[in-house]
């Protein structure tokens, strides 16, 4: 199955009322799922959680995401998710042969852009919307990712 097929069955899926698929072709597998929430829960979270970046998590001292703890000695530090608000390809870089936008120690500004991830053809640059320090670059160049999967760890305390 061609790259495009596939990005084509992620929006047909996507647009449908289907909330879970699978597709299976020799070695290939496919599972696509969505999360839909009623309104009701959205006002709900809405009204008693502070605004946050709908892609990015917050990882405080007294909380662990089940997928990315901190390691040991790092429970003092706040890590902050960048999170991809797309399903698309990953890309560290601008080029194949370019610099990567951001690097494990590297100093991150709001606004700034860390990654690309391209969907359907269209390049979408991701901003890190806080200040801090990559502590981890979660996926690798050129990698399929989903929607909300984490893509990078910044510490904002910058240490």
């Amino acid at each position: 199955m061609e790259m495009e097929q596939i990005i084509r069955l992620i929006k047909e899926v996507s647009d449908s009322k289907l909330r879970t698929f699978k597709y299976t072709e020799g070695n290939l597998n496919i599972e696509l799922s969505k999360n839909q929430e009623s309104k009701e829960d959205a006002y709900r979270l809405e009204e008693t959680s502070q605004y946050q970046h709908p892609n990015e998590v917050i990882i405080n001292k007294d909380k662990e995401d089940e997928n990315i703890k901190p390691e040991e000695g790092q429970d003092n530090k706040d890590l902050y998710i960048i999170k991809s608000p797309i399903v698309g390809t990953f890309y560290s870089s601008p080029s194949e042969e370019g610099a990567p936008y951001v690097e494990v120690g590297d100093l991150v500004k709001q606004g700034q852009v860390v990654a690309i991830v391209e969907a359907m053809k269209i390049m979408n640059e991701i901003e890190s919307t806080v200040d801090g320090v990559v502590e981890e670059v979660l996926v690798k160049n050129q990698e399929i990712v989903e929607f909300g999967q984490p893509l990078f760890l910044i510490n904002l305390k910058g240490e």
